[in-house]
């Protein structure tokens, strides 16, 4: 079932949603996936002139695939510009994911200061594709393009804090635009950096996650090859800080994002 597929099924009224086993990462679904998926259940309470602002989240416990699964969305509160929801997301009466998000419409501002430049990056024809190896890449990778660009690659022992390169949706629909739902999962399938330092294969787990979105979508293609760049603050203690940026192809901001990584190894 490809993305499009997953969203469409999750509209069904008085339905819960099954996540496929093609969309797993270890005995988990893809946190991603599953975030998105919120969004797409909160984006249909608010009106459709207010864009993705800000979003938070902590992922309380693993979500089962081919496991019946509900999305129950409160609006906490709609002002003149802003509309701000919460979703849990449940699966066998317990919460699994918590998710709160901030829509808002745009405001006359005095200010418009544009975001850092974006780092540079070796154009997408000469990029390798990031390799699936079986019992190693995670099952929800099959469903994204990523060419990487820079820096080791997972489980290479890099010195490099820094990975880097360029990623889209497959199968997205020719006739489509890129959405807030399609870029919140893309943000969410790049391989933490932190395990591009480990010499042997470990396991990395996201913990909480923050997204802010820096301009709204327009007239995107929905397979548009995003530029993405993502970075190890701190590793300790087995938590790991990654940062990561979202650019367009000619080198806007989309979206920034932070997650605390637990890594088991």
């Amino acid at each position: 079932m490809n993305f499009s597929a997953l969203i469409d099924a999750s509209r069904l009224p008085h339905r819960p949603l099954m996540i496929p086993a093609s969309w797993s990462q270890g005995r988990a679904a893809f946190g991603g996936v599953v975030v998105a998926l919120a969004h797409d259940a909160m984006r249909q309470f608010v009106p459709r002139d207010r864009s993705l602002r800000s979003l938070s989240l902590t992922f309380i416990g693993p979500v089962a695939v081919d496991q019946p699964l509900f999305f129950e969305t409160e609006v906490l509160r709609e002002g003149s510009a802003v509309t701000q929801l919460h979703c849990r997301v449940v699966q066998s009466e317990q919460t699994v994911t918590s998710v709160q998000a901030c829509f808002g419409s745009a405001r006359s501002s005095a200010l418009a200061l544009p975001a850092e430049p974006m780092p540079g990056l070796p154009a997408l024809e000469t990029c390798e594709p990031l390799p699936l190896l079986p019992d190693v890449a995670p099952r929800y990778l099959q469903h994204f393009d990523i060419r990487w660009g820079y820096g080791g690659m997972p489980f290479s022992g890099a010195s490099s804090r820094s990975t880097g390169g360029w990623i889209r949706l497959k199968d997205a629909p020719l006739d489509a635009t890129l959405s807030e739902t399609q870029l919140l999962a893309m943000l969410d399938a790049w391989p933490p950096a932190v395990l591009s330092q480990h010499r042997a294969l470990a396991q990395g787990s996201s913990l909480t996650w923050s997204v802010e979105f820096a301009q709204p979508l327009i007239n995107l293609p929905a397979n548009t090859w995003c530029v993405m760049h993502a970075s190890t603050d701190y590793a300790l203690e087995g938590y790991s800080a990654c940062s990561t940026t979202l650019h367009t192809p000619d080198g806007k901001l989309l979206a920034l994002s932070r997650q605390t990584v637990v890594v088991f190894g």
